[in-house]
């Protein structure tokens, strides 16, 4: 699964937030009755069903056109310094205007794209259910090779994911829908408002229509909502249903299922195509890391011949020093390719090793063992891939943040200007960089499933061991376990000693397992010394001919 992933209609969420800040400029109290136009275009917030797509089409499209008539009479914003445009509006009404009803084109647009794209969610959707309902096997006999399940496996992964994707998406639309009707009740409130002041003689007509154009959108933003709503459940539905599909041929696969040397040929086979096309890759990257440090010095030496002339004009070096930023972005980010290259074959052959480890786990499956050896290798890769997992991710949202603020630098730039050429140099050695650390984490993510299938194969192994191999595995657990904390290590002491006049200091563990020595070896003495006295007591009263009572007390 990809790291970052961007919505399809992810451009379409500024419109909405777009028109619920217009709307909520009105700045009214929320009222619950709605104009006749709005319950039109609202259609009371109802769903519609399968058999009015084409209305719905249809209606959209006229609704479309008045919105489109509507724009192209509104004055364009070329007078920035007027006041008032035509029927004596003001200019701040006619901007509020233009851009509510480019907002309304927008959304009518997406409105009817929408419709054929949620046509297609749902026939996707049947068709799976009537996959679902006709599978009763697979075309290919029995054995089944473990690679079959592992793609299973990884298939109700994804779709798990994007059923939690689906359902955050849902909250999230309900919430945005939600403040959506309160603020159509409100411009719906002040349309009510403006009307009875027209009634008693006021000429409010402009901002009326500002109001009615306000509605419109709050009531499309809705509808749009709604269609998304409606996408997303199709969309999880479909997700469920292969979800189930997948479990049911993930049981049928996993009867019958084996871990055969062609599959380890066939794994192998695929490693080495891989590890062969990094290394060429790497080759290649490795010539342009160098063409690129030449280009760097190039750079360096030009603005200091040009910083080194009197007469320079400042834009001449400015234009040298972004050049040379340019360069030392370009050579940073062949850098990174090598540094990803190289750190992608070392994931290929943890991922090789991985293997090796399921097939010996596979092989021998009852042998305590091989499992606990597998074990204490999945326990190693895994942490090295977390702490990889973490890394990368930190650099992927660093660069991001530097593509964000570099996309912005150059629209504020002017086309015309000498830098843009340079800045999308720049920007496109961002995004390739970029690129190389999504490729990173993604080859981490694949490893990270592999840790997941041998982790499964062995709990699997586990569970299928003799009762006495699996007494004979909790004690080794436990042994495990107590060796552990024996060589706990609690602090370092530091230790000095004099050879030849030379002071040589040392450092020495002091782990918990020593202190327990330390402890037994002093209460094993006293008792020992204790006893000893007692024995010999007797003994030195008769002797050297002392009291019991002098002898008790030197005893002591």
């Amino acid at each position: 699964m990809g790291l970052r992933t961007k919505s399809k209609h992810g451009c379409t969420w500024a419109l909405v937030f777009g028109a619920v800040v217009a709307a909520l400029a009105a700045g009214v109290m929320p009222g619950w009755g709605q104009a006749p136009l709005t319950r039109a275009l609202l259609n009371e917030g109802r769903p519609e069903s399968s058999t009015t797509n084409a209305g719905t089409v249809s209606t959209l499209a006229e609704k479309l056109a008045k919105a489109q008539a509507d724009l192209a009479a509104v004055p364009m914003l070329d007078t920035a310094g007027a006041t008032n445009g035509a029927d004596g509006i003001a200019y701040q009404e006619i901007v509020m205007r233009r851009g509510m009803l480019e907002r309304l084109v927008r959304l009518y647009e997406q409105q009817m794209s929408f419709a054929a794209e949620l046509a297609n969610a749902r026939n996707r959707r049947l068709d799976l259910e009537r996959e679902a309902q006709t599978w009763t096997g697979f075309a290919e006999p029995r054995p089944y090779s473990i690679l079959l399940t592992d793609s299973l496996h990884e298939g109700i992964q994804l779709e798990r994911q994007e059923m939690a994707n689906a359902e955050s998406s849902l909250a999230m639309l309900t919430q945005l829908a939600d403040e959506q009707r309160e603020t159509l009740k409100q411009a719906e409130e002040k349309i009510r408002q403006i009307d009875e002041q027209m009634e008693r003689g006021k000429n409010a007509q402009g901002t009326r229509d500002l109001e009615r154009v306000r509605s419109q959108v709050s009531a499309a933003s809705l509808s749009f909502l709604e269609q998304e709503r409606q996408l997303w459940q199709e969309r999880m539905g479909a997700s469920r249903i292969r979800m189930n599909l997948l479990q049911r041929q993930l049981v049928f696969a996993k009867a019958g299922v084996v871990f055969s040397e062609a599959d380890v040929e066939r794994i192998n086979a695929r490693l080495d195509v891989e590890q062969r096309q990094l290394e060429r890759e790497l080759a290649e990257a490795q010539l342009r890391h160098r063409n690129t440090t030449q280009a760097v010095d190039t750079a360096r030496q030009t603005l200091t011949r040009t910083q080194a002339q009197a007469g320079a004009r400042a834009g001449l070096l400015e234009r040298e020093a972004e050049q040379l930023e340019v360069r030392r972005a370009q050579l940073e980010t062949s850098e990174a390719t090598v540094d990803a290259l190289r750190f992608m074959l070392q994931i290929g052959a943890i991922e090789r090793a991985i293997w090796e480890a399921r097939f010996a786990a596979y092989r021998s499956s009852s042998s305590v063992a091989v499992l606990r050896h597998a074990s204490q290798r999945l326990g190693h890769y895994h942490r090295r891939v977390v702490l990889w997992q973490s890394h990368f991710r930190r650099q992927l949202d660093s660069v991001a943040n530097q593509v964000a603020l570099l996309e912005t630098r150059l629209l504020d730039a002017s086309p015309a200007a000498d830098l843009a050429p340079l800045l999308r140099e720049r920007l496109a050695a961002l995004r390739e960089r970029d690129q190389n650390l999504l490729r990173v984490v993604r080859r981490l993510e694949r490893g990270d499933r592999l840790l997941q299938r041998l982790e499964e194969g062995l709990n699997e192994a586990a569970q299928n061991l003799p009762m006495l191999s699996r007494v004979r595995n909790a004690f080794s657990d436990s042994g495990s376990f107590l060796s552990h904390l024996w060589n706990l290590e609690l602090f370092v002491a530091q230790d000095t000693i004099t050879v030849d006049g030379q002071a040589i200091t040392g450092k020495r563990s002091i782990t918990l397992g020593k202190i327990i020595s330390a402890s037994l070896i002093l209460v094993v003495g006293f008792w020992l010394t204790g006893l000893l006295a007692r024995v010999l007591e007797p003994l030195f009263i008769k002797r050297f001919k002392i009291e019991s009572n002098q002898a008790n007390l030197i005893r002591r």
